[in-house]
């Protein structure tokens, strides 16, 4: 069993040049939901002047070379340069919309060693039953022929597994499926919580072939601030 450690996690955020649209929004959501034993890192690209509620903007490189199939190459990079034994990665346009549940997020960081490499944070209930198995403390954990135990989306990570599989040089998607299947020739399994610490509508607010910005989630509250505010332009949203 893994004790959760007294000092912050580092959470990994990727995002793209025009990406950097959505970090007002997602760095105030994060300020507001998400606890400061979280360091919060959005990795990005070029520079940037817009605002951030919390976290700190990483440029990786000047621009991406080798666009979309260079995206492990530049969060390999970074993480590469870490020292942590655990990190946590996630996407910069996944919108947090309640406030993290840490009993469930520690429950989940209990169950990592052995073979247990990462932990996913964000809802898994989309697989089919016949893909996990249920401990009576509402843990998942995906079975050898689950689909996609590798994801882009919030986990937490084995750091030095998490290189492994970032190490090719490929895009989001085929870090998802072929890192999914060198995850488990390696091995490795992957534990879930049928209550997820992290809450955010699956679709993320950049999604791909959608001009406008997914907002399905977000309290109204919080939409109306970023709107009145200037960080959100409504017409932009749906």
């Amino acid at each position: 069993m893994t004790v959760p450690p007294n000092k912050t996690m580092k959470l990994l955020l990727c995002g793209y040049e025009g990406s950097k649209i959505i970090l007002p929004t997602s760095s105030y959501l994060l300020n507001k939901y998400v606890p400061k034993s979280f360091d919060i890192y959005f990795l990005n690209f070029g520079a940037y002047n817009g605002k951030l509620f919390t976290g700190e903007f990483v440029s990786m490189a000047g621009s991406q070379a080798g666009g979309k199939g260079a995206w492990s190459k530049y969060i390999y990079e970074y993480v590469s340069g870490l020292k942590d034994k655990y990190v946590i990665l996630g996407v910069d346009d996944h919108l947090i919309n309640e406030k993290v549940n840490m009993d469930a997020y520690r429950k989940l960081y209990r169950t990592l060693g052995g073979n247990v490499k990462s932990v996913r944070l964000c809802d898994c209930t989309w697989y089919p039953a016949n893909q996990y198995n249920t401990s009576e403390d509402g843990i998942m954990s995906l079975k050898e022929d689950a689909d996609y135990v590798v994801t882009g989306q919030y986990t937490l990570w084995d750091r030095k597994v998490l290189l492994e599989l970032l190490e090719p040089e490929r895009d989001v998607w085929n870090f998802e499926s072929a890192g999914s299947q060198l995850y488990k020739d390696k091995g490795y399994r992957t534990n879930a919580s049928f209550k997820p610490p992290f809450k955010y509508d699956t679709v993320s607010a950049l999604s791909a072939g959608n001009p406008k910005i997914n907002m399905n989630g977000v309290k109204q509250k919080d939409l109306d601030f970023l709107i009145s505010n200037g960080y959100l332009n409504s017409s932009l949203t749906i």
